[in-house]
C-alpha cells in the first residue's frame, strides 16, 4: 500500500507540473503576443516621429526656397528666395508609410512641369526624405537604395496617384500624363 500511495503522490505531482508547464507555455505564448503588439506599436510610434521630422525637413526647405529662413534656417524679414530649393514649393506632404515606401503630394502646378523637371522634384523630395530615414533607421543608414516612392496629385478632395519611381531603380520615375 505505501509504494501505491508513492506513486499516485508522483502521478499527481507529475499532473501537476505538466499543468503548470502547460499554463507557464501558454502564458509565455501570450507574452509573445503581447511583445509583438509591443513592437508594432513602437515601429508607429517611430513611424509618427519619423514623419514629422521628414514634414519639418521640407518646411525648412520651403522657407529657404521662399527666403523666410536664412542659411542657418533661422527666420529673416529679408532674405533671399534660394532657387536650390524651389522644388519644395510644389511638395505639400512627404509621408514614410508602414510598407517603407514614401508618399509624395504635390500641388496641381507639378502637372505643369516636364518630366525631366517632376523627376527632379522627385528625386529632391526622395532625397530629403531618404536623409531624414538614414538618420533614423539602421536599415536607410546602411544603404544606397531609395525608397520606393508613390505621387499623388492633391488638386481634389481625394488625392490620386499619378506616379512612381520604377520598383528596381527607385530614383527613376514614371508619370500617368507619359
Amino acid at each position: 500500500m505505501n509504494q501505491l500511495v508513492k506513486l499516485g503522490a508522483v502521478t499527481l505531482v507529475a499532473t501537476m507540473l505538466s499543468v503548470t508547464t502547460i499554463d507557464a507555455t501558454m502564458s509565455l505564448s501570450g507574452h509573445d503576443i503581447t511583445v509583438e503588439a509591443s513592437k508594432k506599436s513602437k515601429a508607429k510610434a517611430k513611424r509618427k516621429m519619423v514623419n514629422k521630422a521628414i514634414a519639418l525637413e521640407l518646411q525648412q526647405d520651403q522657407g529657404l526656397a521662399q527666403g523666410t529662413l536664412d542659411e542657418n534656417l533661422e527666420p529673416t524679414d529679408n532674405g533671399t528666395p534660394d532657387p536650390d530649393f524651389a522644388w519644395a514649393m510644389l511638395v505639400t506632404k512627404i509621408k514614410y508609410t508602414s510598407t517603407d515606401d514614401l508618399e509624395m503630394y504635390v500641388t496641381p502646378d507639378f502637372m505643369n512641369l516636364s518630366k525631366s523637371d517632376k523627376t527632379q522634384v522627385a528625386r529632391y523630395a526622395q532625397n530629403a526624405a531618404f536623409s531624414v530615414l538614414g538618420d533614423n533607421y539602421k536599415k536607410w543608414d546602411e544603404s544606397y537604395d531609395r525608397p520606393y516612392m508613390r505621387i499623388f496629385d492633391t488638386s481634389s478632395n481625394d488625392p490620386f496617384p499619378i506616379g512612381r519611381s520604377k520598383p528596381l531603380e527607385t530614383s527613376k520615375f514614371t508619370f500617368e500624363t507619359e
